[in-house]
């Protein structure tokens, strides 16, 4: 199934763009496959001509989320039934019947031509109603969203060949039995509105989210199983006068609200990837009103026990990483610069913490080799002055950069040795990444001897960085308290770059919000297998 945004604005946002502005966006509307639009407001057809890819001649269905404006012109259906040698089918709720306003001038057009509305066929749908076009079965689902005469909004779900996307523009909350029957379904993606941005709201009676509200719908989705662990998470529906930040800088609040930004002529592709598990066997997950507790697998619900004892044996934890465990997420500036900025709150430290309910202290930052963190944290009150029950190091993938530029060494086995065991600082005119490393092991295991350490490898290493990973799996050989939790080795296939993009979970080279959710609940999973 394929996906083509046509337009991601909403209603503030003028019908064409205005002369140098390089931010507009067309009203929300969205292809799939080529064959059937979300929506015909009135850009779609300048829209449709501004890009390559956006050919309607084979658009045989459209499907109507509401009447409003700009969502619905017949202007624009008018001329696309002019240019057609077929007709088209029009999907609607049949609230929305007496705002068709398909003959007579107002404000969603001047009309239809008589020849047109001969071609036009009109398929009124019934409150969560099934229907198959194009080899698409969609289903309409209320939205708590309004027009005139009573009419509410429609969310869609549709479905082809094992692979299930909601498009949910516009709309709040959503309504109850909207969300039971999501709750039900296994979604690969999932499209929502973000149109309020950071304006406060009330969320009581919000008619479109902010995005506080999108944050807690995803994560809701997320906990209560309806996500595929690939599953690929949009905002569509932007104001453009509701971020303060202004359109060019929206990315990033986007991002940390655990979505990808739509934008307008961007396309997706989504195809089946086999037998899906769901998205976490150890939540449990609601299905038509009762708890499924049954339905867990009893390796599940093994995990859940394993983790649990975790937690217990554990219940302080602190990490020590760079940009990776910091929970650093990076944007673009509008000179197409990048900035990166730490979020400590959106770490996997951070979030598995809250999953199994333990302390988890950070001491991670942005850019950290070896050598810097020692420099900036291992010496430091703050660190040394609190003692956590288990260490986990993530510490490498800049070492391995500052290596490629000559500007450190590798190391050795024995200076990896030495060090852990005295402490020593290298005396070469070079430091080391082994050196700095054993450095660190040495001041945790000489201030806290009783502590736990986990090293973690590098899961998308460089050439350099392979080499570094095999430095790491050897630090058991001198402390054998130590265990290793090889990224690279054993869970590769989950850290396939192209894949992670593909999923919202990377981005210019970093992990976004999803990205660090998805990574805490990997490693939570390792450290349960593990055998302290």
């Amino acid at each position: 199934m394929e996906l083509m945004f046509l337009g991601t604005g909403g209603a503030d946002w003028p019908d064409t763009p205005e002369e140098k502005d390089s931010c507009f966006r067309y009203h929300a509307s969205l292809m799939i496959d080529r064959k059937i639009l979300i929506d015909a407001g009135p850009g779609v057809l300048h829209a449709a001509a501004r890009y390559p890819k956006a050919d309607l001649s084979g658009i045989e269905a459209v499907f109507l989320t509401h009447t409003h404006p700009d969502h619905w012109s017949t202007d624009t259906m008018d001329e696309l039934l002019r240019r057609l040698d077929h007709p088209i089918r029009l999907y609607y709720h049949c609230g929305a019947a007496k705002n068709l306003d398909l003959e007579k001038a107002g404000i969603h057009g001047n009309g239809l031509g008589e020849a047109q509305r001969k071609k036009l066929i009109l398929c009124p749908l019934r409150k969560h109603q099934k229907v198959t076009v194009c080899g698409i079965t969609w289903q309409q689902l209320e939205a708590n969203h309004y027009a005139e005469h009573g009419e509410r909004g429609s969310h869609f779900l549709c479905s082809k060949d094992g692979v299930t996307w909601f498009y949910g523009c516009d709309g709040g909350w959503m309504i109850t039995r909207t969300w039971d029957i999501l709750r039900s379904t296994l979604l690969d993606g999932v499209i929502l509105d973000g149109t309020l941005g950071e304006d406060a709201c009330d969320f009581r009676i919000a008619g479109h989210n902010c995005l506080q509200m999108c944050r807690m719908l995803g994560d809701a989705m997320m906990k209560q199983g309806m996500l595929k662990p690939e599953a690929k998470l949009y905002l569509s529906h932007f104001g453009r006068t509701t971020y303060a930040c202004g359109p060019e800088n929206m990315n990033l609040l986007v991002e940390q609200a655990g979505f990808r930004m739509a934008q307008d002529g961007m396309i997706i592709s989504s195809e089946a990837k086999g037998v899906q598990p769901a998205a976490d066997p150890q939540i449990v997950k609601h299905r038509t009103g009762r708890v499924a507790a049954e339905q867990a697998t009893q390796e599940g619900m093994d995990m859940m026990q394993v983790q649990q004892a975790l937690a217990k044996r554990f219940p302080t934890m602190a990490g020590i990483g760079d940009s990776l465990a910091s929970g650093e997420l990076v944007s673009l500036n509008p000179d197409q610069s990048r900035c990166y900025t730490d979020y400590y709150e959106l770490s996997w430290g951070q979030v598995m913490a809250g999953l199994i309910g333990i302390t988890f202290t950070n001491y991670s930052a942005g850019g950290l080799t070896t050598k810097t963190w020692y420099e900036r944290y291992g010496t430091q009150e703050g660190f040394l002055q609190k003692e956590h029950d288990l260490y986990l190091i993530g510490l490498g993938a800049n070492d391995s950069n500052v290596i490629g530029r000559g500007e450190m060494r590798l190391g050795s086995f024995e200076e990896l040795r030495d060090s852990a065991i005295r402490g020593e600082i290298e005396a070469a005119q070079l430091p080391s990444f082994a050196g700095g490393y054993g450095r660190i092991l040495h001041l945790i295991t000489t201030r806290w001897p009783k502590a736990q350490i986990i090293v973690i490898t590098d899961p998308m290493p460089t050439p350099i960085g392979l080499m570094v990973n095999d430095l790491i799996r050897q630090v058991p050989e001198i402390c054998p308290k130590v265990l290793v939790m090889d990224l690279e080795r054993e869970e590769s296939a989950a850290y396939r770059e192209q894949e992670l993009i593909d999923a919202g979970l990377w981005y210019l080279g970093h992990m976004t919000k999803a990205g660090y959710r998805y990574a805490a609940k990997l490693m939570l999973r390792k450290m349960s297998e593990m055998k302290f």
